[in-house]
């Protein structure tokens, strides 16, 4: 055998012309087919073919390494599929070897399986068949894949495997990156033939007609969650979908249901929807808005539109009405509000209006108390009314739209003004029988029998499990997920084994943010943040877990490259000026900080709330913004504070000026300063300037202050007034950021820095060893386009707060709420403050046409996502009825009786461990 391979070598590297060279090889190959059929039937042979096939810049070795091909495979057709089932691992071997494209590679597969077809009457086995359906997922050429799908349709609907085959059709046209307009005109006819063999595969296998319409919604979702439902079976052809599944794929999906039959198509989406209860309500609206959008973009095309109307407006119909009928309302919600205008442009097109139609009746029915939908979708009404009645095929249609209109203006008075224009347009007066069916069958009521929502009971966020007095954790991992550029930097980022941290957080974020339950159980997370020194059950401080926290996060993204984030997002820098008072030398040092620590006086405070930082006015800014010099000045003449901050309490602004004004360190008072010059202690001054802040500032109060004589912590309980938003002076200079000192007279600018209040943690309790933690967090400003609340709600509740205590989430309408912590004598005070910048709460989910960010980012997580679905499909088969089993357990007597813990993942909350009884 390697004789033979060594003389078919020797022959074509001779000096002999190309026709003697051409006649000795096939005489050759003939002669040993004939005679000795295993001799071309070699790996050393087929080696040889497959080397001169790729060298494509020799017509002749092409014309015999085919000729060779066909040999092969006439002498042995075992071997051939022998060979074929390492087809995936050869392509991968021959890519890393040679310069060679995938096309020119596919070139070799489709000439074996060609004479395979030709030559012999055996079918290619299911392995092989799955291995070549993997490597076609690979291939970017439409061509090479269309030619190698029509030689194995027969193979693979024999096999059972035309769903298969229909699925790496679809995601090859969904990986097509080239422009519309360049297929329309280049390879339409290729992806014309690709959609025929779909429709004649799901014409001779219903079961083909399933994979097809679920890899659309799975890439309409950009998750491959419905083909893991899906039987997808061999190794290969699973780990293929997974790594050339697209992420934003092409419209050109739209043109795959062309050929497949209507009522098929209904049935399958009807069939799939039964399957959707664990994918979230972000995935599902991102598949409807990307449907209908491929959609709206070829009914832009009329030429085109003939062609994608039957098939693609049937899938996306029905795919939408049963979304309703599933139960999953809000899903349709999100696509009104986010693509209302193309729905009212589709229902104006004369062609695809009638197709749509009964999905306006259907939405007008069941959401005709959303006054803006209702609107856009009227005031578009008399267009589409004049193209049913001057067609007479569609006076049906005509004729129901008349019935809505008429039903919902007799029915629904506060419409009446709205709907009166459209009302007095009909043509048509619906008999009292047919508007009784019509209000029966969309179940229109008066708007004022529909009860109002209880909107401070609804939310979409989900709680965490106490795991044993870890709700000083909870309180602050609620508050850095609701920090939208934290988050967005969690979601999107692919940490390492050297971050397990951040890993983990990712994790736990996915699961707030996609997850069913009513709250997940942070095991995993609270093992690995737990500091060496914090025992297990115990209390612990909040503060001093944040910034234990912060610094674990910041040492992990030391691994990673560029600027580190953590430090950018919550570090900011300080510089303490201190001043001896014997001989007047000015020291400065340079402090880094994650929090500001803000005293609050045991005795009567002492400032005047009118000379706030925040509010400084211009003749006091000019003198400030000198110089160092002139901010060091400070120390002699200090800003008179000649009042209180408020007679009720201290203003945290009036707080913030006295950590920045100037403070003595007197020996007497046990606080002396050291100071070099002098070579012993002596009184000082210290007064603080601000170099750099960061777009998320922590404050932390000084609520635990200890008590030298009792040796005990006690708590203050002053109270404190948070304004919505405060201003910092930050001192901004050309020096280098790397210098630890700044010279005197330097030139300074000094800027003022404005902050959004976002979020606080709450302690409650008598004593700084017990008590509780959790969080109050300012309500998002696409949290009521998320939800169809009505606008009166929105203008009411625009500044409410959502509060996060362990398992149970809900919303606080009260705009004051933070403010009346603690006034009902439940011994809570606010203990850490979050101020934000503007630019840092980047929501954009409230524009029209933009998804939530945060679902885009995580779908690049295809793994992560997958995680949580899943876990979502077990969440529902555990609240699947059965039967009641009475358990006894011991709990926590301390915690309060209203916790539900339905619906937390993980093990139960309650445990047979001693804790802290002050901890609930």
């Amino acid at each position: 055998m390697a004789e033979c391979a060594k003389l078919l070598q020797s022959i074509i590297n001779s000096q002999h012309e190309a026709k003697m060279k051409r006649s000795a090889i096939i005489t050759l190959l003939n002669h040993n087919a004939n005679n000795q059929p295993s001799i071309i039937a070699s790996m050393d042979v087929l080696q040889v073919a497959i080397e001169w096939f790729l060298h494509t810049d020799s017509l002749l070795k092409n014309e015999l390494a085919k000729i060779m091909l066909r040999l092969i495979v006439k002498s042995d057709i075992e071997f051939c599929q022998r060979q074929l089932l390492n087809a995936h691992r050869l392509q991968q071997l021959l890519l890393r070897s040679t310069s060679v494209s995938k096309a020119r590679i596919a070139e070799i597969f489709q000439s074996v399986v060609e004479y395979m077809n030709r030559y012999s009457k055996a079918d290619i086995n299911t392995p092989v068949l799955q291995v070549l359906l993997a490597c076609m997922i690979s291939w970017d050429n439409l061509q090479a894949i269309d030619k190698m799908a029509t030689l194995l349709s027969n193979h693979c609907c024999k096999q059972d495997h035309a769903g298969q085959l229909c699925l790496v059709l679809v995601l090859s046209i969904s990986r097509y990156n080239s422009q519309v307009q360049m297929i329309i005109d280049d390879d339409a006819k290729i992806v014309h033939h690709m959609c025929k063999l779909i429709g004649r595969l799901c014409q001779q296998q219903s079961a083909a007609v399933n994979y097809t319409i679920a890899s659309i919604l799975s890439l309409a979702m950009s998750v491959d969650i419905f083909m893991s439902m899906l039987d997808v079976s061999g190794e290969h052809l699973r780990n293929a979908i997974v790594d050339y599944f697209p992420i934003n794929p092409s419209p050109l999906l739209a043109y795959t249901l062309q050929y497949v039959s209507v009522a098929d198509i209904k049935q399958s989406v009807i069939a799939i929807s039964g399957h959707t209860a664990p994918i979230p309500d972000a995935l599902l609206s991102l598949a409807t808005e990307r449907m209908l959008e491929w959609f709206y973009y070829f009914i832009s095309k009329p030429i085109h539109y003939h062609i994608i109307e039957p098939g693609w407006l049937a899938c996306t119909l029905q795919f939408y009405v049963s979304m309703i009928q599933v139960g999953r309302d809000k899903v349709i919600d999100c696509v009104l509000r986010n693509k209302i205008d193309q729905v009212c442009i589709c229902l104006q097109n004369k062609q695809s209006c009638h197709s749509f139609l009964p999905l306006i009746h259907l939405i007008l029915c069941r959401h005709y108390h959303s006054l803006d939908i209702v609107t856009k979708i009227m005031n578009c009404f008399p267009s589409v009314m004049d193209i049913f009645y001057q067609d007479p095929d569609m006076y049906s249609s005509y004729q129901k739209c008349c019935q809505i209109v008429h039903a919902m203006f007799h029915s629904i008075p506060n419409y009446q003004d709205i709907l009166r224009p459209i009302y007095n347009y009909t043509k048509y007066t619906p008999k009292k029988e047919e508007l009784t069916t019509v209000m029966s069958e969309y179940q229109i009521v008066d708007t004022k029998q529909v009860p109002d929502t209880n909107w401070s009971l609804m939310t979409k966020k989900i709680g965490l499990d106490n795991l044993g007095n870890t709700c000083y954790m909870n309180s602050i991992l609620q508050i850095l997920y609701m920090l939208d550029g934290f988050r967005q930097f969690v979601v999107r980022s692919s940490f390492d084994k050297l971050q397990p941290l951040l890993k983990e957080l990712q994790r736990l974020f996915a699961y707030l943010g996609l997850s069913q339950r009513k709250s997940i159980c942070p095991r995993e997370f609270a093992r690995l943040s737990r500091p060496e020194w914090f025992q297990e059950f115990e209390q612990q401080d909040s503060s001093e877990f944040l910034k234990y926290l912060l610094s674990c996060f910041e040492k992990e993204e030391v691994h990673r490259k560029g600027q580190n984030y953590i430090q950018h997002v919550f570090q900011g820098e300080l510089i303490n000026h201190i001043r001896c008072k014997k001989c007047h030398n000015v020291i400065q040092n340079k402090e880094e900080f994650l929090d500001l620590m803000l005293a609050l006086n045991t005795e009567t405070v002492n400032f005047d709330a009118k000379a706030k930082l925040g509010s400084i006015d211009s003749n006091v800014k000019e003198e400030v913004q000198g110089n160092l010099t002139a901010a060091i000045q400070n120390l002699d003449n200090p800003p008179s504070n000649n009042g209180t901050d408020t007679e009720a309490g201290h203003s945290l602004q009036g707080l913030l000026d006295k950590f920045l004004s100037k403070e003595h360190l007197l020996m007497d008072q046990g606080n002396s300063y050291s100071c070099e010059q002098c070579n012993e202690n002596t009184d000082a001054e210290i007064i603080r300037t601000l170099t750099r802040l960061p777009p998320c500032l922590i404050l932390s109060l000084k609520r635990f202050s200890y008590d030298s004589i009792t040796h005990k912590r006690s708590k203050v309980f002053h109270k404190v007034h948070f304004p919505n938003e405060i201003t910092l002076p930050c001192y901004v200079t050309s020096q280098p950021t790397g210098s630890a000192n700044i010279a005197i007279g330097h030139s300074q600018e000094i800027e003022f820095i404005k902050y959004n209040l976002h979020s606080a943690v709450i302690h409650s309790g008598l004593t700084a060893d017990g008590g509780h933690y959790y969080s109050l967090v300012k309500m998002p400003s696409d949290y009521y386009t998320q939800y169809n609340y009505s606008l009166a709600e929105v203008a009411t509740n625009q500044n409410g707060w959502i509060i996060f205590n362990d398992t149970h989430v809900q919303c606080n309408a009260n705009s004051n709420a933070l403010e009346n912590i603690g006034c009902d004598h439940s011994y809570a005070v606010a203990y850490i403050l979050f101020y934000v910048q503007d630019d840092f709460q980047c929501n954009r989910s409230y524009e029209p046409n933009v998804i939530n960010s945060f679902y885009e980012e995580l779908l690049t997580n295809q793994d992560l996502v997958r995680e949580v679905i899943l876990d979502n499909a077990r969440y529902a088969k555990e609240n699947q009825p059965r039967k009641t089993v009475t358990v006894t357990k011991v709990k926590n007597t301390d915690v309060d009786d209203n916790d539900d813990d339905t619906g937390s993942s993980g093990n139960n909350r309650d445990y047979d461990i001693p804790m802290n009884r002050y901890i609930y």
